[in-house]
């Protein structure tokens, strides 16, 4: 970075978001330098003239940090227009917006890299760890530099809300209920208890017995593969940039084409699919699967069960034979032919690490070796 500019970056932020904005110029500080962040943590000292004083500061500036939430906050959306002038005729100075909440993004973020952090906003700025600051700050630092992200990687989650669930509980599929078969396991499971792993909307499913959604659970997926390949391909840096895209609405929509045009990402390159087992019950989730079932041709996917529970309480293999049977053919009883363009299989993943070790085998090895920027990044139809 040379020195034609006073500040690296102008940090950009709505009054009620002074603690987030805070605690981001603080550690963006230590990582660029002192001095080198914009700042106005008092809004503009008493007695200086609004607009001089940003006209000035943002001209200084060379890229722009804006975070987005839905708070109403007059001064950054003038600093947002202001700066976004200025990039008209010098492409070259960025703007970076950190998504807090959907409702603000603006119209002019969309041809510009955006930081996805609406998981991290449902916590206060105190209640983020340590870790969880440091990646955000990794993100904002590689979006300045201009830094690849990466390989994308289609993810697709095939589970359903908590509504689905329970009108599905003692529906029969076959000659069993879902009430039946979780009282077959060695812990019986109630229907509340069950319950309480899913929310109103698909995002909101929590696996194996966790507090975390299942966005954040791949989140930890994503930066555990990513630190694998990093050690695998013996870099020091540890300010790879990931980014978790949470899933397109098309794929549960009621367009039969825009359905079909997301299952067919899963047809080639890097892909994953995480089923839950207990979804597999519901005659929606199984109605979108019959769109996947091509993802068994694509060697270079991984398909795995998320168990909802912290232990293997009973095998999902039954259920996965029958409710997903042309798939689950085509591993155990495959033609010859169709040997090695198979996907992948982990039918019980019950927890993080075992998910981790079949993308660490599969996908990570390849793409370290096959790609000049292996980091992953993951592209969600949850």
């Amino acid at each position: 970075m040379n020195g034609d500019f006073k500040y690296e970056l102008f940090l950009s932020y709505g009054s009620p978001d002074l603690a987030w904005a805070e605690v981001l110029f603080s550690r963006l500080e230590a990582r660029l330098g002192a001095g080198k962040v914009y700042f106005d943590k008092e809004r503009i000292q008493a007695g200086k003239q609004w607009p001089t004083e940003l006209r000035s500061s943002l001209h200084n500036s060379r890229h722009m940090v804006i975070l987005s939430s839905n708070v109403k906050g007059a001064w950054r959306e003038g600093e947002l227009s202001y700066f976004d002038g200025i990039r008209l005729s010098d492409a070259s100075r960025r703007l970076i917006p950190v998504i807090f909440e959907d409702g603000n993004m603006s119209i002019m973020f969309n041809e510009t890299q955006q930081i996805d952090a609406r998981e991290l906003y449902k916590k206060t700025s105190q209640q983020v760890s340590q870790a969880e600051w440091a990646d955000l700050v990794g993100k904002i630092v590689q979006g300045l530099d201009g830094t690849t992200v990466g390989t994308p990687l289609n993810v697709l989650v095939l589970t359903g809300t908590r509504q689905e669930v329970d009108a599905s509980f003692s529906q029969r599929v076959g000659s069993e209920s879902l009430e039946d078969i979780l009282q077959q396991g060695m812990h019986r499971i109630d229907r509340n208890e069950l319950l309480a792993h899913y929310g109103d909307t698909r995002e909101d499913w929590r696996p194996f017995s966790g507090n975390e959604r299942i966005g954040m659970v791949l989140k930890g997926l994503e930066s555990r593969i990513n630190q694998c390949i990093q050690l695998a391909a013996g870099k020091q840096s540890t300010d790879l940039f990931y980014s978790l895209t949470e899933g397109s609405a098309a794929f549960w929509g009621d367009n039969e084409e825009l359905i079909q045009a997301e299952a067919n990402k899963l047809q080639s390159g890097p892909a994953v699919v995480i089923i839950d087992p207990i979804a597999l019950m519901i005659p929606e989730v199984r109605e979108r699967w019959n769109y996947c079932t091509n993802v068994v041709n694509n060697r270079e996917a991984v398909v795995m069960t998320f168990s909802p529970f912290s232990s293997e309480c009973f095998s999902w293999t039954r259920i996965v034979r029958r409710n997903a049977g042309e798939f689950y053919n085509s591993y155990y009883q495959p033609d010859l032919h169709r040997l090695k363009s198979l996907a992948q299989l982990c039918i019980h993943t019950i927890h993080l690490e075992d998910a981790s070790r079949v993308m660490r085998h599969s996908i990570g090895s390849r793409l370290h070796a096959g790609s000049q920027t292996p980091y992953l990044t993951m592209k969600g139809n949850a």
